[in-house]
């Protein structure tokens, strides 16, 4: 008696299938909507692919034995107790077209599947079409997974594309039902955006969350999401039992999980954002304290691919054939509720920390190395668990050192992929925690490190100085060679941007030196990039280049991609001192490209602004160059990067001679339109 909502492609795709297929299975989690699909594409079938359509509705049912009766009732045949009810049924559709929908058949597997197969071969013209949260598992069975509605990838898209989103098309329809008079507006449109996507794009908690706008406004339903299952309950009072709170959806599912399963299913809600088998193997086996049972790390894939046959977790192929598994969010809380009852929680937080120290101090060494864009693309993927890991390291103190290990080896990661203010918050955070033991003097410089490279970043020159100075001493006690190289580079960077390049200049040849001595190539490199800065800053352009053009090689001859966009940059620099336009040009472009595809977007952010001071310097296409300015500035506040003192009375020269050409009001308009623009677009833009 409700509309249908967001659902055109699917019921398309289903029909097709059906148009095909005599057995397809509509899987996928409870509240998903496969029933509701199944309805749909039913009612369509007729005539074009069956004379009739009935629907078997199994869900009431508990013995097995009555699944064949109750698609017997649906039919309308007779009951003849002198003969198999299953005969009766073949008899009566060897030769009619009809579609029989065989409806919630998860907790009746086996008796719907030899129904079904028994059926099929009995008639030729006979199609099914099942929904189940698990397959029923014949060979001639077509799965196909009922996927959440689409949710919109974020809380700032305009209300009028907002509406295009499913998720969000189906709130706005149930709130209207319980409330006339709600509008999407500009004014909610955040709101109602976070609550679809944190309920994952679910049609059942979506329609009971709508309906609670009858009391609260979306931005109250938005908090009060932290607490879903006893906030979602007030389901319509014809759905079934199972659809009229959302627990009780879940429930339905939990309830027909083996005892493996459920521990699994409750130990995996410890991850954020998913997880490697690698990870699931180490962090969720054997045996916890509370825990009469554990888990063999032989099971444990077994145990996977059930769930995800369940329609339970995700199971997401990545770039480098592994697989990546996950709970929707709606899941993960359901199931974190389930391992407090039993009292696992601490020890699993436990060992995931220690899993995530691991991963993050491998993942350090790598992204010295010529793997360092994978990593980086995995550390990307696992960023929340690295979240949830420094949140409960910071939260005991007997782990705070966990922590440090953790923020110290990772820190270039949220440098280069633009997490630069969140990164800055965990480092400092660390630093100012109570030291009870405390961290060792290795992870405490490593983290002071970071520290100091992120406020940097941010023009926070004095915090910076004040951190590359505790590290340094550190590393001096330590005798570290290789750390009083890496902070003395940190030192230079800052020391050049305060105005005094001559110094850092000097400094960085001293860390050219210890690098050398200790056959630290990646650091030798690095600072052949910053005395390349450094000399053109200097005005020494002939020296500049051939430092950029020894780090260049170097870096090639390692394997090294990712710093290579910032050597080529450089060198873009020069060209463009020496108004070689045309290779600056070539330089910016390639290094953009190299940049992009690392996700270094502070480079990203350099290499755009190059191009449209190229295109100021030759008096051409200035509105674009206006935009893509604005852009540059949007990316740095969005990455929390910004311009460094050195370069901002060369950027404040540019834009002023681009306003002065285009007049204040069109150069105000166009940066503004390279302010809406996304990254990619940005991207686009500059290179034509």
């Amino acid at each position: 008696m409700t509309s249908f909502v967001g659902r055109a492609r699917e019921q398309r795709e289903v029909e097709r299938l059906l148009s095909t297929q005599r057995l397809v299975t509509l899987t996928g989690v409870g509240g998903i909507g496969k029933t509701r699909l199944a309805f749909v594409v039913a009612a369509s079938a007729i005539p074009r692919h069956a004379e009739r359509a009935v629907v078997v509705e199994l869900a009431p049912l508990t013995d097995p034995t009555l699944v064949a009766r109750e698609c017997a009732a649906a039919l309308g045949v007779l009951d003849d107790a002198g003969r198999p009810i299953v005969e009766a049924l073949a008899d009566a559709l060897a030769d009619r077209s009809v579609l029989i929908v065989l409806d919630n058949c998860e907790h009746l597997l086996a008796a719907c599947a030899e129904l079904a197969e028994r059926l099929l071969r009995a008639s030729p013209r006979l199609r099914i079409l099942a929904t189940s949260r698990e397959p029923l598992g014949l060979a001639n069975e077509t799965i196909w997974a009922v996927p959440p509605l689409a949710i919109s990838p974020g809380d700032r898209v305009p209300v009028d594309r907002l509406a295009r989103y499913g998720a969000v098309r189906l709130f706005e329809d149930r709130a209207r039902a319980v409330w006339p008079g709600f509008q999407l507006s500009a004014a909610n449109a955040p709101a109602v955006a976070r609550v679809c996507r944190r309920l994952d794009g679910i049609p059942l908690a979506i329609e009971l969350a709508a309906a609670r706008t009858r009391v609260l406004s979306v931005e109250q339903i938005d908090t009060r999401l932290a607490d879903r299952y006893r906030l979602l309950v007030w389901g319509a009072a014809d759905a079934p039992a199972r659809h009229q709170t959302l627990v009780a959806a879940v429930d339905w599912s939990y309830a027909l999980l083996s005892e493996s399963e459920r521990l699994l299913f409750d130990r995996l809600s410890v991850f954020r954002g998913g997880a490697s088998l690698e990870a699931i193997e180490a962090v969720c086996t054997l045996a916890r304290r509370g825990s009469a049972t554990g888990i063999a790390g032989a099971e444990v894939a077994d145990l996977l691919q059930s769930l995800v046959e369940k329609s339970l977790l995700t199971a997401e192929p990545q770039a480098d054939g592994t697989v990546r598994f996950a709970q929707l969010e709606t899941l993960r809380d359901y199931a974190a509720a389930r391992l407090a009852d039993r009292c696992e929680v601490d020890d699993l937080r436990a060992c995931h920390l220690q899993f995530q120290v691991s991963f993050a101090e491998r993942a350090e060494a790598e992204l010295r190395g010529p793997d360092a864009l994978a990593w980086l693309d995995r550390l990307e993927r696992d960023h929340d668990n690295v979240r949830a890991a420094l949140a409960w390291a910071a939260q005991h103190p007997a782990a705070l050192e966990d922590g440090f290990r953790i923020a110290g080896a990772i820190w270039l990661f949220w440098l280069i992929r633009g997490y630069v203010a969140e990164g800055r918050r965990w480092l400092e955070g660390l630093l100012a925690a109570p030291a009870a033991p405390g961290p060792g003097p290795r992870a405490r410089a490593k983290v002071l490190n970071g520290a100091g490279a992120l406020a940097f970043q941010m023009v926070d020159y004095d915090r910076a100085q004040a951190c590359h100075e505790d590290g340094l001493a550190l590393y001096r006690e330590l005798g570290d060679t290789r750390g009083i190289a890496t902070l003395l580079s940190g030192m230079a960077i800052v020391t050049s941007e305060r105005g005094d390049p001559a110094r850092a200049h000097e400094l960085f040849r001293q860390v050219l030196e210890l690098s050398l001595e200790i056959d630290d190539r990646p650091t030798a490199a690095n600072a052949l990039t910053n005395l390349g800065i450094t000399a053109r800053r200097l005005g020494q352009l002939d020296q500049a280049r051939d430092y950029f053009d020894r780090a260049l090689a170097s870096h090639r001859e390692l394997g090294h991609q990712g710093p290579q966009a910032n050597v080529v940059h450089g060198l873009g620099n020069v060209a463009f001192d020496r108004g070689d336009l045309v290779e600056a040009g070539d330089r910016f472009r390639e290094a953009l490209a190299v940049a992009q595809a690392h996700g270094d977007w502070g480079t990203v952010a350099r290499c755009i602004g190059g191009l449209a001071s190229i295109m100021v310097r030759q008096r051409r296409q200035l509105a674009r160059a206006a935009q893509l300015f604005g852009a540059v500035e949007a990316l740095r506040e969005e990455i929390g990067i910004s311009i460094t003192s050195g370069g901002r009375a060369e950027h404040a020269s540019v834009t002023g001679v681009l306003e002065h050409a285009l007049g204040r009001a069109a150069f105000a308009a166009a940066w503004t339109r390279g302010r809406g623009l996304s990254r990619e677009r940005a991207v686009k833009l500059a290179l034509g």
